[in-house]
């Protein structure tokens, strides 16, 4: 996709960078993404930069950074939660927020919607099919952090609530990143489809979330 948008990607420390960020997610934690993800930042600037200067190259590494940060760093916090007790219970809260993000809010938007959220960026969303999202993607993630893992109650109402949340914006980011690439879907795997990562988008951006807020609530 960033291809199709003009961007030549260095791929040899992008390949790298990310085999870096996951080995060290794995062995350090969270302290040792955060450090490889600084290092794989620094290396793919110093590579294309190296091989050329001017307003491509600073576009490339943009467009770099971004690769870096969205799938392979967002996607280490699955291996986080993970990695906690419970892990596999955790990356599950982590998903069904989105997947009841998606089903509630395609439902209600189906037989209620009426007014659109944001008709210039995506206009089949609407405020019914929100209500929906924020019904069953909260109802869900609560039952399966109570009964499952023990969680209050006000805890698993807060995840799921801001889960639906961030999956919202995470749909609404993906559809103002294609329209300014000029693409329909994001990947080829699936087409027609919204492509592969279309489907999981909203999950990348609930790891880290599903993370961050577990430290916070329980610390």
């Amino acid at each position: 996709a960033l291809a199709h948008g003009g961007l030549e990607l260095p791929a040899v420390p992008l390949l790298v960078g990310v085999i870096g960020m996951v080995v060290t997610t794995e062995v350090f934690g969270a302290e040792g993404l955060l450090v490889s993800t600084a290092a794989a930042v620094c290396v793919l600037i110093l590579w294309r930069v190296s091989e050329s200067m001017g307003l491509s190259a600073l576009r490339d590494v943009a467009g770099g950074v971004f690769a870096l940060a969205w799938i392979p760093f967002l996607g280490c916090f699955l291996l986080l939660l993970f990695d906690r007790e419970q892990g596999a219970m955790l990356v599950l809260l982590a998903i069904l927020g989105p997947v009841g993000n998606d089903i509630g809010g395609y439902i209600a938007g189906v037989l209620f919607g009426k007014h659109p959220m944001a008709p210039r960026i995506s206009p089949k969303k609407s405020w019914e099919g929100f209500i929906g999202s924020l019904l069953m993607g909260t109802a869900a993630v609560t039952a399966v952090g109570h009964y499952a893992l023990d969680l209050p109650i006000w805890v698993g109402l807060v995840i799921g609530a801001v889960l639906v949340v961030i999956s919202t914006c995470g749909d609404l980011s993906q559809s103002l990143l294609k329209r300014d690439l000029g693409i329909k879907d994001m990947g080829h795997l699936l087409p027609g489809h919204g492509g592969v990562l279309d489907r999981v988008d909203s999950i990348l951006l609930a790891a880290p979330t599903t993370y961050v807020l577990l430290e916070v609530l329980l610390p």
